[in-house]
């Protein structure tokens, strides 16, 4: 929901409602959180907390987002362990997480991030965070 459709459902609700029954409509408290979200200043970086479970020949990287296979390639390819797993949609779901041809060409899953937080994704945030997932793989197994 962007920030014009929140302001429209609120906006309408209220108006509709001159006295706010005890429980609000669903739509109309969800339209108050993304106002709320959308308000809010854009924050300097996204902070993803992983914890990397290894085990054996096993390593298994978790990620919030619907990561795109080009990552999941790299990190197979270049991680330490035999096995190295990329687990998309971990701990929560954020939205897409485009590569950087991606974001070149546009499209719904670049489009998808304008509207989770008021985060800006660079186009080169996967890059960074497999590079940071390898690192500490890299950490874990040493």
């Amino acid at each position: 929901m962007g920030e014009a459709e929140a302001e429209k459902t609120v906006r309408e609700y209220e108006a509709a409602n001159p006295v706010m029954p005890v429980e609000p409509d669903g739509a109309y408290q969800i339209a108050k959180h993304v106002l709320a979200a959308w308000k809010q200043p854009p924050e300097p970086e996204l902070v993803l907390e992983q914890t990397i479970i290894a085990f054996g020949p096993l390593a298994m990287v978790p990620f919030p987002f619907e990561v795109f296979s080009v990552f999941t390639l790299r990190l197979r390819k270049f991680g330490p362990y035999q096995y190295n797993l990329l687990c998309s949609n971990t701990n929560g779901r954020n939205a897409y997480l485009p590569d950087r041809g991606s974001f070149a060409l546009g499209g719904c899953e670049p489009e998808c991030l304008k509207n989770i937080r008021p985060f800006v994704i660079r186009p080169d945030a996967g890059d960074i965070a497999v590079s940071q997932s390898l690192a500490a793989l890299e950490k874990a197994q040493a």
